[in-house]
């Protein structure tokens, strides 16, 4: 067993509420990353594993559309500008996937901090990433207006906050969706380090870019220092201990399974289609 790197040991919280595993990746491909977060979801939901913190990045751009969310618009946009398509299982409108720190959290959905739903998960892992960021230098807040509906029928995810979502300079600096299974809770969310204006409009339209606030306004600091300030506020925040642990059996498996079958097939990605996928996996013991 490895401890965590983040300051050489363990990051243990002060109130001990469990063991949870840390991961931080290098920078992957839509696919890849979308398939890890289902496949720890699984794990969990199948009483496998530990909860998880994961921080990652993405290898080049790409779009994440919501599960339930029209794509056909945004993927004629993304054609046109070189980003790929992929389709979340989370709910929530769309991010262009960019110059970003994007941070998944797995977990019992029914964890004491989580006992008041969707709005106590989003407040609860909010404010660790409120922490993060003023640590670095990022005068962020929680946005208490605006509900889970906010945005309403924009594409863009960073239209507007919702309640419970972080800001800088009035703006959204961090854009969040959650997917809860019967025992496991998945939220992830893209902390928008730095922007490309010219991309970002191209993608959801003229001024969108005005819309949104990102890390390097605020701050010099790196995303570095941003990867160690996460897991300390988390573990902080929600009183757990993070390690770097090896994954449960099976893990890689399926995350390679859900990568071809799922978040590399256009009728899930583009169409939503979920059905054939879903059969597949079942076939497959999964």
């Amino acid at each position: 067993m490895k401890a965590s790197s983040v300051g050489g040991a363990e990051v243990q919280g002060t109130e001990q509420r469990g063991r949870w595993r840390l991961i931080v990746d290098a920078p992957g491909s839509a696919p890849l990353n979308m398939a890890k977060d289902e496949a720890i979801l699984r794990g969990l939901e199948n009483g496998q594993g530990l909860p998880t913190l994961r921080l990652y990045e993405w290898r080049r751009p790409a779009i994440s559309v919501g599960r339930y969310q029209a794509a056909d618009t945004l993927n004629r946009g993304a054609q046109e500008s070189g980003v790929q398509v992929v389709r979340r299982i989370t709910g929530g409108r769309a991010v262009l996937h960019n110059m970003e720190l994007t941070y998944s959290v797995v977990c019992d959905a029914r964890h004491e901090l989580f006992t008041y739903g969707i709005r106590g998960a989003y407040r609860a892992i909010s404010r660790c990433i409120v922490g993060a960021l003023k640590d670095i230098g990022v005068g962020a807040e929680l946005s208490l207006v605006g509900s889970a509906g906010a945005g309403g029928k924009r594409d863009s995810c960073f239209h507007v906050p919702a309640r419970f979502e972080v800001t800088a300079g009035g703006r959204k600096i961090v854009g969040s969706s959650q997917r809860r299974f019967k025992r496991a809770l998945l939220q992830h969310g893209s902390i928008l380090f730095g922007m490309d204006k010219a991309l970002t409009d191209a993608v959801f339209g003229k001024g969108a870019s005005s819309r949104m606030s990102w890390v390097s306004e605020f701050t010099e600091s790196s995303m570095e220092e941003l990867k160690r300030a996460l897991p300390l506020r988390v573990a902080e925040g929600l009183g757990v201990t993070l390690e770097e642990i090896e994954p449960p059996c099976g893990e890689e498996t399926l995350i390679k399974s859900l990568e071809h079958s799922r978040y590399s097939n256009s009728a899930w990605n583009i169409s939503g289609t979920d059905e054939v996928i879903e059969d597949g996996l079942k076939a497959s013991g999964i």
